[in-house]
């Protein structure tokens, strides 16, 4: 007699947890085959963006950062 309900109970619970998981990563081909000095710029999916490599600390800076170049 308590038998279905720790079933349907698990079924429930089995449910919510497939429900709530996050779908898939698809991945992307970005060409970072190439930059120059303390600058890269990366297009992916049609926007660019640049990347301040700052590695050496040049300027003060303690990490690199990315900026987007473009809006489209």
């Amino acid at each position: 007699m308590l038998l279905p309900a720790i079933i349907t109970a698990l079924g429930l619970l089995r449910l919510t947890y497939t429900s709530a998981s996050p779908a898939p990563l698809t991945r992307r081909q970005i060409d970072t085959s190439a930059h120059c000095g303390q600058w890269d710029t990366v297009a992916i999916a049609g926007t660019a963006y640049t990347l301040i490599l700052d590695q050496w600390g040049l300027s003060g800076a303690l990490r690199a950062r990315t900026v987007r170049t473009s809006w489209a």
